[in-house]
């Protein structure tokens, strides 16, 4: 029998991104126990928040195509940290 424990790092950062020609920028984590979403929220250069987290499903997508791709990068990005690669 195959047992794979995979350790997962707490990580939190904000990203910047483009959105209907503006800048924002987010702070996004990955919640400890779950690989499979993201909790995003809008913060201001600053890094105060401007709205709670919500949490991100990449296989629901966001409300629209353009906000879905910065959900996907921030997604894949932190990702790919938590596991260590």
């Amino acid at each position: 029998m195959l047992e794979l424990n995979c350790k997962q790092k707490s990580i939190k950062m904000i990203f910047t991104h483009t959105w209907n020609n503006e800048t924002v920028f987010h702070e996004a984590y990955v919640p400890e126990g779950t690989f499979f979403n993201v909790a995003i929220r809008e913060v201001t250069e600053g890094g105060d928040p401007v709205e709670d987290f919500v949490d991100y499903d990449p296989f629901h997508g966001a409300s629209d195509d353009q906000l879905t791709k910065i959900c996907d990068d921030i997604y894949d990005y932190l990702l790919l940290a938590a596991l260590g690669k």
